[in-house]
């Protein structure tokens, strides 16, 4: 994804025209929210799917805390999609 949209932004700054500034917006924007909405969801399923493979025991309001994180997490990468 960011070799893409690096070789995107490369070409839309080597561009002419009045449509350049507005699509490098775009592309901006694209990127902005994937890091910011998807990026956290990736990390918890990340540190969940680590949890998983060591066998960690955790503690009751721990696991509450990682299903809530997951939760929550799992709906800003959904709204990423709809965005």
């Amino acid at each position: 994804m960011v070799a893409c949209y690096a070789l995107l932004g490369r070409t839309l700054l080597a561009a002419r025209g009045p449509e350049r500034r507005r699509a490098l917006r775009v592309v901006v924007a694209l990127v902005a929210a994937f890091v910011v909405l998807q990026l956290p969801y990736s990390l918890a399923l990340l540190l969940d799917t680590a949890d998983l493979l060591a066998a960690r025991e955790r503690s009751c309001p721990a696991s509450k805390r990682k299903d809530v994180a997951l939760l929550v997490t799992s709906g800003l990468a959904l709204a990423r999609c709809g965005l």
